[in-house]
């Protein structure tokens, strides 16, 4: 049950972190907007202040900063909302077992003891394949980066460093 539930908490949050990288690349276009909009006004500014159009500016340049404040506002409700479902899920199933522990408890089928012992090795072990699932974007990463190092070191080079009438290079 505890590792179900880690693979339902570590699964939302590499869903979120997926998605949540759609919503930064959203918001990273609507700032280069912005910061397009303000390069202009300041490249421009003896235009600008020729006809007199800082509010104008201003205007285009706080409309345009609407655009990531709304994004930011719905991601962070998107982000909090899916923490919060996956603590509950994770609260809910350790809630269970010991509900249960206590049932086997009762009925003489276990001891405190023992129960105790198996909770602590399911919530540490369930709390490790958590954070390692949750590494998943970094190793995927990881394995690509180091497959073009790879591929780097296995090129063949066209100069032969053990040709003996070679001429030897004095500054690289």
């Amino acid at each position: 049950m505890v590792f179900l539930t880690v693979n339902f908490h570590s699964s939302i949050w590499v869903g979120v972190q997926l998605s949540l990288k759609g919503f930064a690349g959203d918001t990273a276009k609507a700032h280069a907007k912005t910061s397009m909009i303000a390069g202009e006004g300041v490249s421009n500014i003896r235009t600008v202040a020729a006809f007199n159009a800082q509010d104008k500016i201003l205007s285009l340049f706080s409309a345009q900063l609407r655009v990531p404040q709304s994004q930011s506002l719905r991601r962070s409700q998107f982000s909090g909302m899916l923490f919060g479902i996956s603590q509950l899920a994770l609260y809910a199933s350790e809630a269970l077992i010991l509900w249960y522990g206590v049932h086997l408890v009762s009925k003489g089928l276990s001891t405190f003891s023992k129960v105790i012992k198996v909770f602590i090795v399911l919530v540490i072990t369930a709390n490790s394949v958590a954070e390692t699932v949750s590494l998943a974007p970094e190793i995927i990463r990881g394995g690509e980066a180091i497959g073009s190092v790879f591929s780097i070191l296995d090129r063949s080079t066209r100069i032969d460093p053990d040709d003996p009438d070679a001429e030897p290079v004095e500054t690289i």
